[in-house]
């Protein structure tokens, strides 16, 4: 080689050390890179938490986030995300120091920065995290203002975010995007979502039973008169023939399954036509014969101990009583064990609830029948309802 050739060669090799060292290698990119939104509802207000492993060796003093609508660095904004409400958590990951959140500089351009005077050495593998608070998510829409619907509907929108990394905390560096300021780079993806909307009733529902209680069964604790002396069926009691001053006993089980929130009142009167009475609930076949209500001076809210009747004819010579094993009622307490007139004007509670019930556990209502040497032979008969009232 002469040497003029090799003069030529060595310019020539100095020539492109020189522009190799004066042009800027492209960033690596940041990887395992991920942001979470803590409300990804579209146009909600949410946090945004990044996430990511540097790849370069380097000192980060700036980061900068650009908010777009394609994964193109030059994608337009999506204008409708408010960055001027935001601000940075203080809960940071691998990056040091105090870090400053800038929302207003490119607001009208969706871009964040932060900086650091100080900065944070970081190596390669490194993981980096931090929270923007309080941003204001893009609609779905295709048009400038949103995130890009998905090709099938509007379920949920597609966004961006580029996330570069910096050696400067100078924000028209960062602005700039100088390539040997640059570290590392990437653009992440984000979904906004409209949310589905839900709607169910729950029907109201009530299950009222009366069930019959055979003879000899315990039926409540009002004195002696403890045990069934007659059988019952939901429709139908029948006392047979009375003995002057033995009490005959019978009962029901009621059981209420509903699920009304505010409970429920279960209620009893007598329905027998052509008494002589408020108190009568039983009238014989021959005019002006009845049975009154127990007790010559109680009252429903009063009830009383079983006392034998002691009247004239059709006037408290006989007796018909109530009592009930719900102690939500009336017969609660010293009451507990006391009988109450069945009446005919007027519906009486006998069971309760302030709440929902399964209907697993029965009240027991108990009657008892007496007539005394005055009451008129006859044949009686007489009829009561039952009435279930739910409150929803």
């Amino acid at each position: 080689m002469t040497n003029i050739s090799k003069k030529v060669v060595s310019l020539l090799v100095a020539f492109v050390m020189v522009f190799l060292a004066y042009t800027p290698a492209n960033a690596a990119m940041l990887y395992d890179a991920k942001v979470t939104l803590s409300n990804p509802l579209a146009s909600g207000n949410s946090n945004y938490t990044f996430n990511m492993k540097v790849k370069t060796n380097g000192t980060v003093k700036g980061i900068k986030m650009s908010y777009l609508k394609a994964a193109s660095g030059s994608s337009a904004n999506p204008t409708a995300f408010d960055p001027t409400s935001t601000s940075l958590n203080a809960s940071l990951t691998g990056i040091n120091g105090a870090w400053t959140l800038d929302k207003t500089t490119d607001a009208a351009t969706d871009i964040l920065y932060m900086t650091s005077a100080a900065g944070t050495a970081l190596v390669a593998a490194n993981v980096i995290g931090w929270q923007i608070d309080g941003a204001g998510n893009p609609p779905i829409e295709a048009g400038a203002t949103g995130c890009n619907p998905n090709p099938t509907n509007n379920s949920a929108g597609t966004c961006f975010i580029k996330v570069t990394t910096f050696n400067t905390d100078t924000i028209a560096d960062l602005r700039a995007e100088t390539a040997s300021n640059i570290i590392d780079s990437t653009v992440i993806a984000f979904a906004v979502v409209s949310g589905t909307s839900m709607s169910a009733t729950v029907d109201s529902t009530l299950a009222f039973t009366v069930v019959g209680i055979n003879s000899g069964t315990d039926i409540n604790d009002a004195g002696a008169t403890t045990v069934a002396s007659v059988n019952s069926t939901f429709d139908n009691i029948s006392f047979g023939n009375l003995t002057v001053g033995v009490p005959k006993t019978a009962g029901h089980s009621l059981f209420v399954k509903t699920n009304a929130q505010n409970g429920y009142s279960v209620t009893i009167k007598s329905t027998t036509d052509a008494v002589s009475d408020a108190n009568g609930v039983m009238k014989g076949q021959y005019s002006g014969n009845n049975i009154d209500g127990h007790g010559t001076d109680a009252a429903w809210t009063t009830p009383i101990a079983w006392a034998s009747p002691t009247g004239t004819a059709n006037v408290n010579s006989g007796a018909f009583g109530v009592n009930t094993t719900d102690t939500d009622t009336v017969f609660n307490g010293a009451q507990a064990t006391l009988w109450a007139p069945l009446q005919n004007m007027t519906y009486r509670e006998i069971m309760k609830s302030t709440g929902p019930d399964l209907g697993n556990v029965a009240t027991v209502v108990s009657f008892a029948l007496e007539v005394d040497v005055y009451q008129p032979a006859d044949v009686y008969t007489g009829t009561f309802n039952y009435n279930c009232t739910p409150t929803y």
